[in-house]
């Protein structure tokens, strides 16, 4: 064992699964033992420390003291370290009704304090959890979407029972997930609109929306999945028949062009006004409401000419590009 000052000593892990054992001389002032520790720790470059809930057992100390004053210490390491080596921070919790304890302490902190601390907190966990977590894939979300997550704490009387559990659990939540992928060339025609009842759909569905250029991944909970899914083909069907509509519509205009009178000339309408104007005209309807210049104006079809809601009147014609061909 090595002595470097007479508060604590560090030994070898034996047969713990760790590298070593900082073992304390007890004392009162929790905090500055916490940070004692995790200055070691930085020291030496160690990458995980695990702590117990120091005192709360057969020594009684009041768990929510402990709990602010074990939080503290690491809240005010991470702050003063931007770039730690430690970068996990475990607390075993073998008395069940402690979690919420040291949960509460954690909350109190405020979001600036959570920021400075993401990097070292871990959640609370067992000192027996296997670690066996597969990196997470890197994706695109559609919108930024905050998940609350839920967090387990699993004890038992050996490392092989709490696995055990562990991947009975992991079923259990899988069973539940479902996964579908929407592939469409449609997708890459999305706007604003879709873009904002994508948004609506990860508020109100319990959903993941992930979007490349052609397909839009959906996860969840199966029932949630399969409407967002509906959802998201409805949307495809909408863009599709607009798309399909605009090209209709820029034919059309190279056979027929409406055109209204502005500053001593005929200005084109758009594609799809001229398409609506023309649909009017074969369809015998007397007037149509249509927008020039962010300004809505009723069409009289008859008679050829166009007014505002102040009653201000332009004229428009019909050109048949066809004639004389």
């Amino acid at each position: 064992a090595s002595q470097p000052n007479k508060r604590y000593i560090t030994t070898q892990a034996g047969n713990l699964p760790c590298k070593k054992i900082i073992h304390f001389v007890s004392q009162d002032d929790i905090k500055m033992l916490v940070s004692q520790v995790l200055q070691e720790c930085e020291l030496q470059q160690y990458t995980s420390v695990t702590f117990p809930a120091i005192g709360t057992g057969e020594a009684g100390r009041d768990p929510a003291v402990v709990a602010d004053n074990m939080i503290d210490a690491v809240t005010d390491f991470a702050r003063s370290n931007s770039a730690p080596s430690v970068k996990t921070i475990k607390v075993v919790i073998f008395q069940p009704h402690l979690l919420s304890v040291f949960h509460t302490s954690m909350q109190k902190r405020g979001h600036p304090a959570k920021t400075a601390a993401r990097s070292v907190f871990s959640k609370l966990k067992s000192f027996w959890s296997s670690g066996k977590q597969s990196p997470k894939e890197k994706t695109k979300p559609v919108v930024e979407k905050k998940i609350d997550l839920a967090v387990v704490q699993i004890c038992g009387e050996s490392k092989k029972k709490v696995e055990e559990a562990e991947n009975w659990l992991k079923s259990a939540i899988l069973k539940e997930q479902f996964q579908r992928e929407i592939r469409d060339e449609s997708i890459v025609h999305f706007g604003e609109a879709e873009s904002e009842e994508l948004c609506d759909l990860q508020k109100k569905l319990k959903i993941a929306l992930h979007l490349d250029s052609t397909s839009i991944r959906i996860s969840g909970v199966a029932k949630d999945v399969w409407i967002a899914s509906s959802a998201v083909q409805d949307m495809i069907h909408r863009v599709k028949a607009a798309k399909q509509e605009e090209i209709r519509a820029e034919l059309l205009q190279n056979l027929i062009e409406w055109k209204y009178f502005e500053n001593d000339s005929y200005v084109p309408f758009n594609s799809l006004t001229n398409m609506h104007l023309e649909n009017a005209f074969m369809g015998k309807q007397k007037a149509i409401s249509v927008i020039i210049h962010e300004k809505k104006y009723r069409v009289n079809i008859q008679a050829r000419y166009a007014v505002d809601d102040q009653g201000k009147r332009t004229s428009i014609i019909r050109v048949d590009k066809s004639e004389g061909k």
